[in-house]
């Protein structure tokens, strides 16, 4: 298999000139498997710099193309139009504020041999250990190399659908993993998340907050990877996504409690989340959410936390997190 005709690198940006700059750098650089491979740029309308500095890189280097968006047409929007535009046998698309590591780019070429439906190369959440591990993973849109023929118009458009959930690229997640064919896992991640605060809101670009539509100004993350959940065809599947869908490795009740503590309504998010969950997954919310809304212990930056009655928090054990 012949990689520079069988793997297409799409990049989405929006004004992060350094972290592009670093991204471009390192795909580029001499040494890198991905130097002589079509690299597509999809600039969202960056006001930063971040254009000039992708046309530097685009005129350096024949094979890179830098696709500036007349306006900035929302982040996930991006996303979606990077899988809809995809040619080659395969598909990564990356992102510009991760860290990549190529220097296991030889197990991704043995993997591809075998032509699976996707190849996983991030690999933070073990999704060795089942689908709920799995599905989790490939919410992180470069975690996972794409055959393009999953991109299929049905497919899409749920893609486009689920923008308003945060998610459009389960959706391509979904029709590899509804293939049933086991979907190989790099043993040394291509690529790590770089979490950066307050760069991942769905508004991120919007000149006037106030005019976006209430629902996606109130959507959260447990709720719109619950939303993504019912894409996945079987009913165990979606169970067992159902029961571990949380955001911080952590059990379904603490789930439960972070899940009412981000909803805007205390009623309409409760009767939400027993609708969006799955099987038992109905009863147990039902049966948790209340009381795991008022108390529940989670761990963040600082240390070990319990929230009494919502939102507000009391630390009770302060340690540092390797």
């Amino acid at each position: 298999m012949k990689l520079n005709s069988s793997i297409q690198c799409i990049l989405i940006t929006y004004n992060r000139k350094e972290q592009c700059k670093k991204t471009l750098e390192t795909i580029l650089s001499g040494n890198s498997p991905l130097k002589d491979l079509p690299l597509t740029v999809l600039d969202n309308a960056s006001t930063d710099g971040s254009s000039e500095v992708i046309e530097i890189f685009a005129k350096k280097f024949a094979n890179v193309t830098h696709i500036r968006h007349p306006k900035n047409i929302g982040g996930n929007a991006n996303i979606t139009r990077a899988y809809e535009m995809a040619t080659a046998s395969y598909v990564w698309v990356m992102c510009d504020d991760d860290e990549y590591d190529l220097t296991n780019w030889h197990e991704l070429e043995l993997a591809l041999k075998n032509n699976p439906p996707a190849i996983v190369v991030a690999n933070y959440n073990s999704p060795e250990k089942g689908v709920q591990y799995l599905f989790k993973q490939l919410s992180f849109v470069p975690a996972a190399i794409y055959r393009t023929d999953l991109i299929t118009p049905d497919v899409l458009m749920n893609m486009y659908f689920n923008i308003s959930n945060m998610f459009p690229q389960l959706a391509v997640a979904a029709a590899a993993i509804n293939t049933g064919d086991k979907l190989p896992i790099l043993q040394k991640p291509l690529v790590t998340m770089k979490l950066n605060p307050g760069n991942d809101s769905y508004v991120r670009g919007a000149k006037k907050v106030n005019q976006v539509h209430p629902l996606l100004k109130n959507m959260f993350w447990a709720k719109g990877y619950l939303s993504s959940i019912p894409m996945l065809q079987r009913s165990d599947y979606r169970q067992k996504c159902s029961f571990f869908a949380n955001a911080e490795n952590e059990n379904f009740y603490n789930f439960c409690g972070r899940y009412m503590a981000d909803g805007k309504g205390l009623f309409y998010t409760y009767f939400e989340g027993i609708h969006l969950s799955n099987g038992w997954g109905k009863l147990a919310f039902a049966l948790l959410a209340p009381f795991a809304f008022c108390c529940s212990f989670f761990k963040d930056e600082k240390g070990l936390n319990i929230r009494l009655f919502g939102h507000i928090k009391t630390r009770i054990w302060k340690f540092k997190l390797n």
